[in-house]
């Protein structure tokens, strides 16, 4: 029996969009037909927040991922047909127990998922434990100094034929952000994995309503949209590939 593939969507700050893009990626996947499975270490568990309208008082009634590991709960909520997710309660404190019984858990998962994608928080002991669990890696990124260089840390501290693609996000094409792209893409040649860097996804107000209205950008025929919805496209085909 084949084994599900771990892919973790990797930051090394907040706020470039490591939620967007796991929501994106996966949905699609799933309506593809592939079973999915979305784990969050960020106790904001903003995955509920772009895609369930109606989030339940009892979401931590039979525990969250912590328990799921260390007790066996069953708490797994279901997204769209084919695609779920276990939140992360919100203390987001993780004992060395947790970490001795994730790969077990992740193990077991393989086994009843085709794919299963980390969105991370970029806490230094946890994101090391799934990093090292992870067959894959998608990192995430702004067109700014900082961002890239919070990349090229990445990519110094991990083994790169882990690393699936690099995106640009909410791209906006500015002097700046152009600059830093090119620059990160150079870099990336003279490393020998020039094509690890996709095309940038441009900034769209439409994004902001489909997650406003908890849609993902597969379920609207905006035309607006499409660009992003072929870069985005461009990286489950690769996943596809594995």
């Amino acid at each position: 029996m084949e084994r599900g593939k771990i892919i973790q969507i990797k930051i090394s700050k907040g706020g470039v969009g490591k939620t967007f893009l796991t929501v994106q990626i996966s949905s699609l996947i799933a309506a593809l037909g592939k079973k999915v499975l979305v784990i969050t270490t960020d106790p904001q568990n903003d995955v509920l927040g772009m895609m369930k309208e109606e989030i339940s008082e009892n979401l931590y009634k039979d525990g969250g991922l912590k328990e799921i590991v260390l007790h066996n709960k069953k708490n797994v909520i279901r997204l769209r047909e084919n695609l779920f997710y276990i939140p992360l309660e919100f203390d987001g404190y993780f004992s060395s127990e947790f970490f001795k019984r994730l790969p077990d858990f992740l193990s077991s998962m393989r086994k009843e998922y085709d794919f299963i994608f980390i969105d991370s928080n970029p806490t230094p002991r946890t994101d090391k434990a799934f990093l090292e669990l992870a067959d894959y890696i998608i990192i995430p990124t702004l067109g700014s100094a900082r961002s890239i260089q919070g990349v090229v840390s990445v990519l110094e501290t991990i083994n790169p034929e882990k690393i699936l693609a690099i995106v640009f996000n909410q791209y906006r094409k500015t002097r700046l952000e152009k600059e830093v792209y090119n620059e990160l893409k150079e870099y990336c040649n003279l490393l020998g994995f020039s094509d690890l860097v996709e095309k940038p996804i441009p900034y769209s107000s439409k994004i902001e309503e489909l997650v406003a209205k908890r849609k993902t950008i597969w379920e609207s025929q905006d035309k607006k949209i499409k660009e992003i919805q072929d870069i985005l496209m461009n990286i489950v085909e690769k996943i596809y590939s594995l």
